[in-house]
């Protein structure tokens, strides 16, 4: 679960809060952590989040695909010595980190929800 600061009408203000206490907002709610809420464009409304501005809605989306984006390559990046002629793994080592740079890159999908991302395990 995670704090959202909203208007009195249920606005989305803050995205995320790290306490009640110091909010600056009228009202805060408690949500579950995969629901895509944006400020300025989403509307709390009992359980759910209504759109009202599709344009930023769409705008915040990309931003954060593009946030998880930069991480996911990052990860990768950190993985490239395993697909090195010279990297002290078996070939089974090697298909396994294959495999799992394989499901980094196919995880993104724009038209998905992503605070709903599930992130591949790490090979061991």
């Amino acid at each position: 679960m995670r704090l959202i600061g909203t208007d009195q009408n249920g606005l989305v203000l803050n995205n995320s809060l790290p306490s009640r206490n110091e909010s600056g907002c009228e009202v805060v709610v408690e949500v579950d952590d995969d629901l895509e809420v944006y400020p300025d464009c989403t509307v709390i409304s009992g359980n759910s989040a209504n759109i009202v501005d599709q344009e930023k809605f769409d705008e915040h989306r990309a931003g954060k695909w593009n946030e998880i984006r930069l991480i996911r390559n990052n990860v990768i990046a950190t993985t490239d010595w395993t697909q090195l002629g010279d990297a002290a793994l078996t070939a089974e080592e090697v298909t396994a980190w294959q495999t799992y740079r394989t499901e980094l890159r196919d995880m993104i999908d724009e038209d998905s929800n992503p605070f709903s991302v599930v992130w591949p395990t790490k090979p061991s």
